[in-house]
C-alpha cells in the first residue's frame, strides 16, 4: 500500500523553479515516487492559486509559463481536493492553536482529515513534527 502525504506549495514550487531553491534532489525523488505509485499525494486545489502567485510574484515568471506550470501539475497523479467548510473550520482552529497563517492551517487540516503527514519545506510548519515531514530529510 502506498504511503500518503499532503503537499504544500513550498515543495511544489521546487518542481517549476530552481532559482533560490534548496532540496531539489529530494523534491525530484518525491515526484518520481509519486509517478511510479510508491506514494500518494493529496493537496488542495488552493495550492494552484498559491503556486501561481509564488511563480509570478516571487519568481517573476511570465503569465504563460505560470499557467503552463499549473496545468502541468494537474496532469500528475496528485489528488486535488476541494475546499469545504469543514476544512476551513479545522484550519482556523489549527492556525489559532499553532499561530500559523490560515493558508498553512488548510494543509494541516487536510493532513489530519486524511491521517497523513504534511510534506513541507516550510521551517515554521516543521516545528510541528508530529504533523509534518521535512522535504530536506525525505529520501
Amino acid at each position: 500500500m502506498a504511503i500518503k502525504y499532503i503537499l504544500d506549495t513550498s515543495v511544489a514550487i521546487k518542481w517549476f523553479s530552481r532559482e533560490d531553491e534548496t532540496d531539489l534532489d529530494q523534491a525530484g525523488k518525491l515526484l518520481h515516487k509519486l509517478t511510479i505509485g510508491e506514494i500518494e499525494i493529496y493537496t488542495l486545489y488552493f495550492l494552484l492559486i498559491e503556486l501561481a502567485n509564488a511563480l509570478m510574484m516571487g519568481k517573476k515568471m511570465s503569465a504563460a509559463k505560470t499557467t503552463e506550470s499549473c496545468h502541468l501539475l494537474q496532469t500528475t497523479p496528485i489528488k486535488f481536493i476541494h475546499l469545504n467548510s469543514g476544512i476551513i473550520d479545522k484550519a482556523a482552529k489549527l492556525a489559532e492553536r499553532y499561530r500559523l497563517t490560515i493558508y498553512d492551517g488548510l494543509y494541516l487540516a487536510l493532513a489530519t482529515d486524511y491521517k497523513a503527514k504534511l510534506i513541507t519545506a516550510d521551517k515554521k510548519l516543521l516545528a510541528l513534527a508530529e504533523l509534518t515531514v521535512s522535504l530536506e530529510k525525505y529520501h
